[in-house]
């Protein structure tokens, strides 16, 4: 009697639970009050402000600031991961600070205008087939192999032919954006490589072109550039001596070719670059702030 009690009790606990169909946005980049409640799960239906509707198929993971979700097709759903505003906390854990990152809606819109700037720059980032700002994005999904920290780190170990093919692609994306000095919130775990290309797959707003031929690269080649991995504008790994020339010599090319001068105040220039970067993040957390009540 036991045994088929439990029995029982486990096959209730098995069944799949009920699908729900949540309303979202209650109005253009107003969260519903229930929005940080919910716990999305497969089969839900989503609905946003301008109508639209999609169900949920599988949940393929979230960052700081947004969910992912896959709605079939070879098609994800990025939507802000909860309501409110995000934050992080910084530091050991000892002397941890929370540092406010501003609304999680405004990091959609924050993707959606990164991804339509990097696309006229034309870098190869992941398409986007529809979206709604502050709400959500529909781009591809993406089947990664490895990223751009794994691949550095482990860069030694593979086959020298195959490394080589692979090199060569990474060139080829470099070359598509050598005339792009910054791209905001780039880390090598966000360069990823998928069915033999190298695509980039998360970023915001923050796309800054070449001013000179010695400007800063996303790749943060150089002194300069490591200066600013040091202070905390970006993480990752290293890119190895060979490749790191191999990378230098294609943006160089590239941006004298297309008539950029040499800056001899270069050491100057980036400093006032990271200057107004800072200040520039700065000023757009408070206005991201002043959106939220």
């Amino acid at each position: 009697m036991l045994k088929q009690f439990f029995l029982i009790l486990a096959l209730f606990f098995s069944l799949p639970l009920k699908a729900e169909r949540y309303v979202l946005f209650t109005a253009p980049g107003v969260q519903a009050p229930h929005y940080a409640r919910i716990k999305f799960k497969v089969g839900d239906v989503l609905v946003f402000s301008n109508g639209k509707e999609f169900e949920i198929k599988g949940i393929l993971g979230k960052g700081n600031t947004t969910l992912i979700l896959d709605i079939g097709g070879r098609r994800a759903l990025r939507i802000p991961l909860s309501s409110g505003n995000a934050s992080l906390f910084v530091g050991p854990d000892k002397y941890a600070f929370r540092y406010d990152l501003g609304p999680y809606t405004s990091f959609i819109t924050e993707f959606i205008k990164g991804v339509k700037a990097l696309s006229a720059s034309g870098g190869r980032v992941v398409e986007m087939y529809d979206y709604l700002e502050e709400e959500y994005a529909v781009v591809e999904r993406l089947y990664r192999r490895f990223d751009l920290q794994w691949y550095l780190e482990n860069r030694g170990f593979i086959d020298p032919p195959v490394r080589k093919v692979i090199d060569l692609k990474l060139l080829d994306w470099v070359r598509s954006i050598a005339m792009v000095a910054g791209i905001g919130d780039f880390t090598e775990s966000q360069l990823i490589y998928v069915e033999g290309e190298w695509v980039l797959d998360d970023l915001t707003s923050r796309v800054v072109s070449a001013k000179y031929q010695n400007d800063l690269s996303p790749f943060l080649i150089g002194r300069w550039e490591k200066f600013l991995k040091i202070v905390g504008r970006t993480r990752g790994v290293w890119v190895p001596p060979d490749l790191e020339a191999e990378i230098k010599a294609v943006i160089r090319e590239i941006r004298k070719d297309s008539g950029l001068r040499w800056a001899w105040h270069y050491p100057c220039t980036q400093t006032l670059d990271v200057i107004s970067y800072v200040v520039g993040s700065a000023r757009q957390r408070e206005k991201n702030l002043q959106k939220v009540p």
